[in-house]
């Protein structure tokens, strides 16, 4: 990957438009917490102090309630509870953008200071990721044209709602175990797959392929395919969604960002 697909909001002034923003179009802020911990704040509202006599911009704070999300067939009943280390996702307008901070949980009421850490994503409906060789993470097509097969399909980029793959060695990436070779998809077809992320369960995919491209490298052609996660239940779109947060987190720490 040539560069970070993200940058950082450095003005508290712009942070704190922009939650007023995301408070005024009423959505709601989905968090990844340590381990498997994924929750939403509902209800949002920008607030300060009230016993303060002068208000700074950094002074302000998100409040609101906090709700467990279902990502493993089982509802997480348990909220966190007190200081949770976190990364979180909202869209305002056309842009998307995340932030990495500490959540204040008390009850079913959480507070987030908006002195923390966000970042804008390149505009798209949603957030893509484009992936190195080095971040162990790939597609195992398991069933073509009716038949069972096991061909490995390495990605180029991944969103919680599609990916571009791709077939054969060219990166020479040793995590992976088994062949990579093209069984012969086409647009339109529908194909059943299993992704491995870099951490946590694989997940079981439905695949339709939208579109190719044929490229050509340094070396050789390579044909990229375009394809789509289709008939996700709420279950596996939150698990996506929570594999989408895992990734930036590793990204960020693959990079050794400093802003």
């Amino acid at each position: 990957m040539s560069k970070v697909p993200f940058e950082k909001i450095r003005s508290v002034v712009d942070r704190r438009k922009l939650f007023e923003g995301l408070c005024l179009s009423k959505q709601n802020i989905l968090f990844k917490g340590e381990g498997d911990q994924f929750f939403e704040m509902k209800n949002l509202k920008l607030e300060h102090s009230p016993s303060l006599t002068t208000v700074t911009v950094q002074d302000y704070y998100l409040s609101g309630t906090v709700h467990p999300i279902e990502i493993d067939s089982v509802q997480q009943l348990a909220r966190p509870q007190g200081r949770v280390h976190c990364l979180g996702n909202f869209s305002v307008d056309a842009d998307r953008f995340f932030f990495n901070g500490k959540l204040q949980i008390n009850g079913d009421h959480g507070i987030l200071p908006i002195a923390c850490d966000v970042f804008r994503f390149q505009r798209r409906s949603h957030m893509r990721l484009q992936v190195r060789p080095e971040i162990d993470i790939f597609l195992a097509l398991t069933e073509h044209n009716g038949k069972s097969i096991y061909q490995v399909a390495h990605l180029a980029d991944i969103s919680a709602s599609g990916a571009r793959i791709y077939f054969g060695n060219i990166h020479g990436t040793s995590f992976v175990d088994g062949p990579s070779k093209n069984p012969g998809l086409e647009i339109g077809q529908v194909f059943r797959a299993v992704l491995h992320p870099p951490s946590g369960k694989c997940i079981d995919l439905k695949v339709q392929v939208r579109h190719s491209l044929k490229t050509k490298g340094d070396q050789a052609s390579m044909t990229q395919f375009g394809v789509e996660f289709i008939d996700l239940p709420p279950v596996l779109k939150n698990r996506l969604a929570a594999m989408m947060m895992d990734l930036q987190y590793k990204i960020l720490r693959e990079f050794e960002l400093t802003f």
